[in-house]
């Protein structure tokens, strides 16, 4: 099965008691091989906020009733301050960069990932790209990403990603 990010993140996630544990606010990215490591948990109320992160494998979606039941074997780990891992990517941190063609053009930024969940590890299929060229929006395949420094290179040149993307329709 297929999710949107933006989808899951309004999901309330629930232990097996049926206690609203929080909601997912962030998750972190192997950028080596495109696998979830795992999903910042935001917890507490108005007052208490905590932060904690929760493997893939912990999770089970539940459509029906928009929300993510945690197992009762998960093992929630605090949050490291350094977020600078070499090869761990937080999706905020991603949404941040400007996307740049191999030529070194700005194209946009990223707004949203597509992940496979049906899969033993959970994986990035497609980064969606909000472009400013002609109103469109492109979707990629990670193994496009050429670079992931400063910014988030795409080894694809403006012809291409022109034929690639598609209208917004409003």
């Amino acid at each position: 099965m297929m999710k949107l990010f933006s989808q899951l993140e309004g999901y309330d996630i629930i232990s097996k008691l049926g206690d609203e544990m929080g909601a997912l606010e962030d998750m972190i990215i192997d950028s080596t091989n495109w696998t979830i490591k795992g999903f910042v948990l935001k917890e507490g109320g108005l007052f208490k906020k905590e932060r904690s992160i929760v493997e893939p494998a912990d999770l089970k979606i539940n459509d029906d009733d928009e929300i993510i039941n945690l197992s009762p074997e998960a093992h929630r780990k605090e949050i490291e301050q350094d977020r600078s891992s070499v090869h761990h990517l937080y999706l905020s941190d991603l949404m941040k960069k400007k996307v740049v063609l191999k030529e070194g053009e700005d194209i946009g930024k990223v707004y949203d990932i597509e992940i496979a969940t049906e899969l033993k590890d959970w994986k990035v299929w497609k980064l969606f790209i909000r472009t400013g060229l002609k109103q469109r929006r492109l979707r990629i395949k990670p193994d496009q990403v050429t670079d992931l420094g400063e910014d988030v290179e795409i080894g694809l040149s403006k012809e291409e990603v022109e034929k690639l993307s598609k209208p917004v329709i409003s």
